[in-house]
């Protein structure tokens, strides 16, 4: 029951947003913040998929909160690295230049942390979730990323015509 509470409130929550907007716009990524939305729409899904309580709900999403915070720092600071990477290789004559190794090195190791990151996560999550609930979990973020990259590219492709 407090499942069913739980995704009706998300769902009233998401359709006061849209009520708002011109009946043209309402459900078009062209107003408001598609990340937010996007966030939106996997958490319900994801409160769909988990089928657990509420209070093992609520753990959930605090540590992938804190997860996606950190992720978020890694990849920005493995985004800087490559910005520096291209403009040394854009401004520079010295195909052996050494900063190009000491920041290839920094980019690697930022990598590896992204990775060691996703593997503490979801170890994390054996106190909180069963086994079963993870590889859900694992398999529906491949699945999402997967359908809003399909969708992105159908829009791309749409404007282009």
């Amino acid at each position: 029951m407090k499942k069913i509470l739980i995704i009706s409130t998300m769902l009233i929550i998401a359709s006061t947003y849209s009520i708002p907007q011109p009946f043209e716009k309402r459900g078009s990524f062209q107003k408001g913040n598609p990340n937010e939305k996007i966030e939106e729409l996997e958490k319900i899904k994801l409160i769909e998929i988990l089928d657990a309580d509420e209070e093992t709900t609520v753990r959930f999403f605090s540590k992938r909160a804190e997860h996606r915070e950190k992720m978020k720092q890694l990849m920005d600071l493995s985004d800087k690295q490559l910005d520096q990477l291209e403009e040394i290789v854009n401004n520079s004559n010295e195909p052996n230049d050494p900063n190009l190794k000491k920041i290839i090195d920094d980019h690697l190791n930022s990598m590896q942390k992204i990775e060691v990151e996703k593997k503490t996560f979801l170890t994390s999550l054996n106190d909180i979730l069963t086994y079963e609930q993870i590889a859900k979990v694992m398999i529906f973020e491949r699945k999402f990323r997967d359908e809003i990259r399909g969708i992105l590219f159908r829009e791309r492709i749409h404007k282009r015509k």
